[in-house]
This record gives structure tokens, C-alpha cells and sequence, in this order.
């Protein structure tokens, strides 16, 4: 009897285990697609260009991001260097932009004498939200050079 305790025991076990390799090979598989697309959309001579571009232009295109809260949205948007009271913001339901004017000194420690880096004197960014949210409802924080703002869904959530 003891025998068939310790036996269905360690079938049990065995399918445990089976059932934690299948879901690691899932998550190996969805990160190997992950990376896989994060690869195609990394285009590094686009990049560049964009950034010449942009540099060529005056400004450079602040870092931003986009995390779902379930019923808000997370928007952080990273401004280093800015001047506080040129900081300017238009929420959209599908869409953000962002303008703020970036300090001479700034400009001048991180790029020294760079003759590029002289035009250089703003952040400007458009960027698109990728389902509708409600801008009346946008609660915006500053600190550090960092703009978070929480925004409720407008209508469903179709993140």
C-alpha cells in the first residue's frame, strides 16, 4: 500500500514538474518574440538620422512612457535639464505633445564645445497614445526633470 502512495506521489510530481517546463518554454518563447520585435522596430541608421534631423532642427525628442494602471494610464516623460516654466503639454484623447526649453548651461556641460550641440535648445515631441483616454481627468506632477502624468481611460480599455 505504501508502495502506491509513494508511486502516485511521484507521478504527481512529475507532471508538476512537466507543467512548470511547458510554461517556462511559453515565457522562453514569448521573450525570444519580444526581442525579436524589438529588434525590427530598432532600425539604429534610422535612429540616427532621426536624431541628426533633430539636432539640425534645434531640439532633441524627450524620453517618454506609457504604463497601463487598469483603469489609468501612466505617462512618464523625462524633461533632465529643463526649465520649469517653459514646460508645455497638450494632451490629446489619442495623443501627447510635449515642448520645453532646455537650459544654455545644460546644453554647455553636456556637449562642451560641440558646434551641433549650439543649436540645440529645446525638447519637442509628439507621440501617439494608442487608445483613447480622457485629458480632463490628467493629473500632471513635475519633479526632478520628470513630468508624470495619470490620465483615466475615456470609455473602454483597449490596451
Amino acid at each position: 500500500m505504501s508502495y502506491d502512495y509513494f508511486e502516485n506521489l511521484r507521478k504527481r510530481m512529475l507532471k508538476m514538474y512537466r507543467d512548470i517546463m511547458r510554461e517556462t518554454d511559453e515565457i522562453d518563447a514569448w521573450f525570444e518574440s519580444l526581442f525579436d520585435d524589438l529588434e525590427l522596430s530598432l532600425n539604429p541608421s534610422k535612429m540616427f538620422n532621426e536624431r541628426l534631423y533633430e539636432t539640425s532642427n534645434g531640439y532633441i525628442t524627450p524620453i517618454i512612457s506609457m504604463h497601463n494602471l487598469g483603469d489609468e494610464l501612466l505617462i512618464t516623460i523625462d524633461l533632465p535639464g529643463s526649465d520649469p516654466n517653459t514646460i508645455d503639454i497638450e494632451l490629446l484623447p489619442n495623443k501627447i505633445t510635449i515642448e520645453a526649453q532646455i537650459k544654455e548651461e545644460v546644453v554647455k556641460n553636456a556637449f562642451r564645445q560641440a558646434y551641433w550641440a549650439r543649436k540645440i535648445n529645446k525638447y519637442k515631441g509628439t507621440y501617439s497614445i494608442p487608445f483613447l483616454i480622457d485629458p480632463k481627468t490628467a493629473k500632471v506632477s513635475k519633479k526632478n526633470g520628470m513630468i508624470i502624468i495619470r490620465v483615466k481611460y475615456q470609455g473602454k480599455n483597449n490596451y
